[in-house]
């Protein structure tokens, strides 16, 4: 297989490699998964090969169907890129895994590797390969495994890198004003007196 100049992930745009080059990846030629389209026309998933057999509408509300399946590779100018290798190193150097107030307004690894900062990794993959990857069915495209495959991937970086895995604090009782006790993620690559919140 000839490799693109470009492969998935391997920067923003430049002169050398521009935006068009990360559509233009040997991934999403007819010899990888093939590439954009309503349907998509090439690669082993094209609409005479592949049928997509149930969707989910803007509020996740499942329904059957019989069409080839979508993608809009780099349209939504939210996410004009793929997740660069600066991105990913940023990622790795996240500490601790979340920070108050617990949610998509977060610092720390949780955020940046799956969030909403103002897209995480993970998902700034999800809305600029477009089509049948954004909503609640995404895996019925394939690629939505390779992303997931990713996301593992440097989970198991980040916990072999012996990163601090503080969650959030456990309130004893509903109303308590009780100081917070900490509870620890397991991490089977740091050892740790890990004890039960319910304990």
């Amino acid at each position: 297989m000839r490799r693109s100049a470009c492969p998935i992930g391997t920067g923003p745009p430049t002169a050398r490699c521009p935006q068009s080059g990360q559509v233009g990846s040997a991934l999403w030629q007819n010899s990888g998964i093939g590439g954009t389209g309503r349907p998509i026309s090439n690669g082993p998933f094209q609409a005479n090969v592949f049928r997509v057999r149930i969707e989910s509408n803007a509020f996740a509300a499942l329904r059957t169907t019989d069409r080839g399946l979508t993608r809009e590779l780099g349209a939504d100018p939210d996410a004009p890129t793929l997740p660069t290798p600066a991105s990913e190193v940023d990622t790795l150097g996240q500490s601790p895994y979340d920070t108050a107030p617990w949610s998509r307004a977060s610092l720390g690894f949780r955020n940046r590797l799956e969030g909403w900062l103002p897209f995480g990794m993970h998902n700034q993959v999800h809305v600029w390969i477009g089509g049948d990857m954004g909503p609640a069915t995404s895996p019925n495209d394939p690629v939505f495994y390779l992303n997931h495959c990713n996301v593992d991937r440097i989970w198991e970086a980040w916990l072999v890198k012996g990163s601090n895995l503080c969650a959030e604090p456990i309130r004893i009782g509903a109303a308590s004003h009780a100081p917070a006790k900490r509870s620890h993620v397991f991490n089977p690559h740091k050892p740790t007196n890990h004890t039960s919140p319910n304990a």
